[in-house]
């Protein structure tokens, strides 16, 4: 004899919808997600890595990794160096010049002028999440070394630093954060 079984369930419209993001702190794109973490290990690596290398610290099996790897290539985001290995690409560059365009254009006429007047390097930095990175470095026209060379700091460009409370801001920096809050550049060009 067949049993019918009915779902008692509400209607699916009536049911409470829950996304992945809603239930969890997964991705909603795993494969998305992988993508950007190889961009991340690159970023955080000494020198351009190998593959198993790569799958290695992504967590995936190699062939996932050259995958994603192949995919990050054909539109720019990696490259090959001529042992094989995977670096990061130009195209990163040309994207990275986008974010906060206006922040960034108005900060560098200030940044140059400051940086000019106290002959000292100067960022601009932003907090995403919970690290600064560095939008925008200036160098003073006639300095005999940067600041970023003497405290021994790497502060190019799209540079991180983990933010924590007790880090000491570099002189340029509180220097820069100063003038530039000060009526944009105005008190340090008097």
């Amino acid at each position: 004899m067949n049993r019918i079984v009915y779902d008692r369930r509400p209607p699916i419209k009536a049911r409470e919808r829950r996304t992945v993001t809603e239930t969890s702190d997964a991705p909603a794109s795993q494969t998305l997600s992988r993508g950007i973490r190889i961009l991340e290990i690159l970023s955080d690596a000494a020198e351009p890595l190998a593959i198993d290398e790569v799958s290695r610290r992504l967590g995936v099996h190699r062939s996932v990794a050259y995958r994603l790897v192949r995919t990050l290539e054909h539109h720019g985001l990696t490259g090959r160096t001529d042992g094989g290995r995977i670096a990061l690409g130009a195209r990163l560059a040309a994207l990275a010049a986008g974010v906060a365009r206006d922040l960034q254009s108005e900060a560098l006429p200030e940044l140059t002028a400051v940086a000019n007047d106290v002959g000292l390097t100067c960022f601009l930095v932003v907090l995403d999440r919970d690290e600064c990175v560095t939008l925008v470095s200036v160098e003073p026209r006639h300095a005999g070394a940067s600041v970023a060379q003497a405290a021994g700091l790497a502060a190019s460009p799209r540079h991180r630093r983990p933010r924590t409370r007790r880090a000491q801001p570099a002189p340029a920096v509180a220097v820069a954060r100063h003038d530039l809050g000060a009526d944009r550049g105005a008190a340090a060009r008097g």
